[in-house]
Formats: C-alpha cells, sequence, structure tokens
C-alpha cells in the first residue's frame, strides 16, 4: 500500500493563498486583536481617574458646605453672646434704678408721723421767744429818738418835693404854671367873707368918692 501526504486540493474556483501570505494575515490579526484589548485596559483606567477627580470635588464641596456652616454658626454664637451680654448690663442698670427709688421710697416711709417723746424732752420750751431790745440807757434813748425825728423830717420833705414835681407842669415857651392842688394850707372863703372884704376894698380912704 502506498502512503500519500495528505494535501490540500485546490479547485479551480478558489484561490490560491500562500503559507507565508497566511503568516502575515495571521500576525495583523493578532496585532489587532492586541490593540483592541489594549484599548479594553485603557478605558477602565481613564474611567478610574474620571471617577477619583469627581469623587475629590464631592468631598471639596461637602468641606466647603461645612465650613460655611461653622461659620454662620459661629457668628449666630457670637451675635446671641453680645445680645447676652447687653441683656445682662441692661437688667444691672435696671436694678440699680429699682434700688435708688427703693431708697427714695424708704425716705418717707422712715419718717415718723409724730416725734418721738425723747426728743420732745430734750426740747427747752421755757426758753423765752427773741423779743425787742430795750436800752435802759436814757441817752441811748434820746438819740434813737432824734434819729428817727430826723428820718421822719427827711420823708417829709421828700414827699413834698413829690408833690411839687407833681402840680408843675411845663407849657411851651418855658413858662412854668402851678396846679392849685389838694393842698390843706388852701384858706377856703365864704362868700360872706368875699363881700366884706369887697366892701372894706371900695370903702378904703385912697378912693375918691362923688
Amino acid at each position: 500500500m502506498v502512503v500519500t501526504r495528505s494535501h490540500k486540493t485546490f479547485n479551480d474556483d478558489e484561490p490560491f493563498v500562500s503559507d507565508e501570505i497566511k503568516a502575515k494575515k495571521d500576525l495583523i490579526i493578532n496585532k489587532q486583536e492586541e490593540s483592541e484589548s489594549d484599548s479594553e485596559d485603557e478605558a477602565p483606567e481613564e474611567e478610574s481617574i474620571s471617577d477619583s477627580k469627581k469623587n475629590a470635588l464631592a468631598r471639596q464641596k461637602a468641606e466647603e458646605e461645612l465650613l460655611k456652616q461653622k461659620r454662620a454658626a459661629a457668628k449666630a454664637k457670637h451675635r446671641e453672646v453680645e445680645e447676652k451680654r447687653k441683656i445682662t448690663k441692661l437688667e444691672k442698670e435696671l436694678k440699680e434704678l429699682e434700688k435708688k427709688r427703693k431708697e427714695l421710697e424708704g425716705i418717707s416711709e422712715d419718717l415718723p408721723e409724730e416725734l418721738p417723746e425723747d426728743l420732745l424732752e430734750d426740747i427747752d420750751l421755757d426758753k423765752p421767744a427773741p423779743s425787742k431790745i430795750v436800752f435802759n440807757n436814757e441817752e441811748e434813748e434820746e438819740k434813737i429818738q432824734k434819729a428817727n425825728k430826723r428820718k421822719n423830717r427827711q420823708e417829709r420833705l421828700q414827699k413834698l418835693r413829690e408833690l411839687k414835681g407833681k402840680t408843675e407842669k411845663q407849657v411851651s415857651g418855658g413858662i412854668h404854671v402851678k396846679v392849685l392842688g389838694d393842698n390843706k394850707k388852701t384858706t377856703n372863703f365864704s362868700s360872706k367873707d368875699i363881700a366884706t372884704k369887697k366892701d372894706q376894698w371900695l370903702m378904703r380912704k385912697r378912693i375918691r368918692r362923688e
């Protein structure tokens, strides 16, 4: 029996492909597969970097928000402390005013309606009240009387001057006219006295009678 090598027969319709071409083709296919696998390996790495960046940004934003909240809380606490300090100060001032008011009210309340008896006993009721000083010396009394007379005389003169100033009126042209006023020294004549004076005046010796 004759052993023959197996070999592929090619039909007339199939093109002839050498072994070298097949090897090159396989090499190209392998490189393509490797490149695809490399690209597949790089894609998860890029995705992991992007996720890390996003996570870092999220953490940073969260920290910023936390710091903002802490700052707001600190400001609120500071305002609260300031308000408490102001309230404490006002309450202290109010207490001082109330204390002063109570002290003033206590002054009127502490005064007794009646004086105590021991204080009344200390008062000397027999002590005479201050009276007018009387001089026993006659010379002193005489001096006082003269001084009083001099004072009364000056007062009368002053009144007369004032009365004279009232009764005199200055008229245009520099003429002074005296107006008769109510004066006690003015003599009031009756009609009978006037007639008698008239007769005496007419019957005097110097008049020539016909």
